[in-house]
């Protein structure tokens, strides 16, 4: 009885000891780090790849472009994105780079997008040529203008000038109806644009299809310009 009681005194000084030499462990690890990082560490997110302007995020791709890092705060930018959620239904307005931290900034709302259109409304435009559609290249969260060319036989001049700017591509659509997803490794072409945009805007461009060609020009930037209006004798 005696032995027992001492092999049990034993063991619990060996799990007592294991114990605090993990808690010894545990306090210098947390040491070392306060003097490495005085500051701290956070989790943030960072791009996995680099993402085109307009990309759409979702909770089916938000995966495939982003990563979350613990980093020092030291090397924290504005406003960095700690919660996955707060990448969910937003849109890159500018190019973010493979390994570049993410910064709420960088990130705009599709739901106050599609809200400052007037009387939204979806509609869909087919393309006979790629050409006409930037190559077939336009994807969802582009910002597309179009513009219509006429021959004026009585007038007997060609007339090229503005119908829209700024309309939201919201699919792309190939020739056989399927949509190619931005970011996809699809390379089929684009020939049909669902249109997101006001119910007088679907009108103008509606009436400007049946009267001569239309072609959509991707917007590359943030500047605008004035309707052009261009004619030439035929």
């Amino acid at each position: 009885m005696k032995r027992k009681l001492t092999l049990n005194t034993k063991v619990s000084i060996m799990i007592i000891s294991f114990i605090a030499a993990v808690i010894i462990f545990i306090g210098i690890i947390s040491i070392q780090r306060k003097i490495i990082n005085p500051n701290g560490r956070e989790n943030v997110y960072f791009a996995k790849k680099s993402i085109d302007e307009n990309t759409v995020i979702t909770m089916n791709n938000v995966n495939n472009y982003f990563i979350k890092k613990e980093v020092d705060k030291d090397t924290l930018i504005d406003d960095p994105i700690s919660n996955q959620s707060d990448l969910i239904k937003k849109y890159v307005d500018s190019k973010v780079l493979k390994g570049e931290q993410i910064s709420s900034k960088k990130l705009q709302s599709v739901a106050k997008q599609e809200k400052q259109i007037k009387n939204l409304r979806e509609y869909s435009i087919k393309f006979d040529d790629i050409s006409e559609t930037v190559g077939g290249t336009l994807r969802e969260g582009d910002y597309v203008d179009f513009i219509i060319t006429e021959k004026r036989e009585q007038e007997d001049k060609t007339v090229t000038q503005t119908v829209l700017k700024n309309v939201l591509v919201d699919k792309a659509i190939s020739q056989d109806g399927t949509e190619i997803k931005r970011g996809s490794a699809d390379n089929r072409t684009a020939t049909v644009l669902n249109l997101y945009l006001s119910a007088e805007d679907a009108h103008k461009l509606d009436n400007a299809v049946s009267i001569g060609k239309v072609k959509a020009l991707k917007v590359l930037d943030k500047t605008q310009y004035n309707d052009i209006t261009i004619q030439t004798n035929n």
